[in-house]
């Protein structure tokens, strides 16, 4: 996740984001620039710091992730699912 995050903000790239909790799901689509990592002695962070997006995510908790890609008449898009 570290290094999607940190390849799309050095690319400018559009990103869509969906993240849940339960109370909310917040989406975000669009760029994003200010990636911050950050170490605790019981968790490694990544962080999106940007004025319209913050997100907080335990990288040491995710356990997979799926990237899929999808032929359309656009070209192709891809897709992600992190657990």
């Amino acid at each position: 996740m570290r290094n999607l995050l940190n390849e799309a903000a050095f690319d400018g790239a559009s990103i869509m984001v969906f993240v849940s909790s339960s109370g909310c799901i917040q989406i975000h689509s669009g760029p994003v620039k200010r990636i911050e990592p950050m170490v605790t002695p019981t968790a490694q962070w990544i962080n999106v710091l940007d004025a319209g997006f913050n997100l907080h995510l335990r990288e040491d908790m995710i356990q997979n992730a799926w990237i899929v890609r999808k032929p359309t008449a656009d070209g192709v898009v891809t897709s992600g699912r992190g657990v």
